[in-house]
């Protein structure tokens, strides 16, 4: 196969915009909630992605980063669910992982 150096820049471009990119795979066999957290008081860049999300279980989500988002964490919460449909908080700790 012949390669040209418009596909080589293509496939360079792909990666640049690609470092910018979260990817979040639930490895669980549960329904997991991850959620995001940016401190606004820090910059006012945010994530394409909405602030909490249902995250079915083998399932990933992606989501891009903006350049200057300078101040934020990503975690996980777990749920159990109760009679009548309320959920009880079994885990929470945006502690885990550290600022972006």
């Amino acid at each position: 196969m012949k390669t040209t150096p418009a596909a080589v820049s293509l496939v360079c471009i792909a990666s640049l915009v690609a470092a910018r990119n979260f990817t979040v795979t639930n490895n669980c066999a549960y329904t997991i909630w991850p959620a995001l957290y940016t401190d606004l008081n820090v910059g006012t860049a945010t994530p394409s992605q909405p602030t909490g999300w249902e995250q079915a279980a083998a399932a990933t989500v992606s989501f891009a980063v903006p350049d200057n988002w300078t101040s934020g964490r990503i975690w996980v919460n777990l749920f159990a669910l109760l009679e009548g449909g309320a959920r009880l908080i079994l885990a929470r700790d945006p502690g885990l992982i550290g600022p972006s």
